[in-house]
């Protein structure tokens, strides 16, 4: 087995102290906004948590109001059965 001449993978130039690329493929890779990235990955995660909350605490006022309905409807039922001893 030969080892391809070159930096090792790791190894720092001396000159710069940046870290040497024990290979090159030629090719230039997309050029990111970082800014757009973090936003835009803040806001995924912002709607992701806003969905989890709606499953977990989210209810219409309707269903608010209508549970409520029946709740007082329940009580006033109950309290019309009460005996007075």
């Amino acid at each position: 087995m030969t080892n391809a001449p070159g930096p090792r993978p790791g190894a720092f130039s001396l000159v710069t102290g940046n870290p040497l690329r024990a290979e090159y493929s030629g090719t230039m890779a997309d050029i990111v906004n970082l800014n757009q990235f973090r936003k835009s990955k803040a806001r995924t995660d912002k709607k992701v948590q806003a969905d989890r909350n709606a499953i977990k605490f989210g209810r219409t006022k309707a269903e608010k109001q209508r549970d409520k309905a029946l709740q007082d409807q329940d009580s006033r039922r109950l309290d019309s059965h009460k005996r007075d001893d």
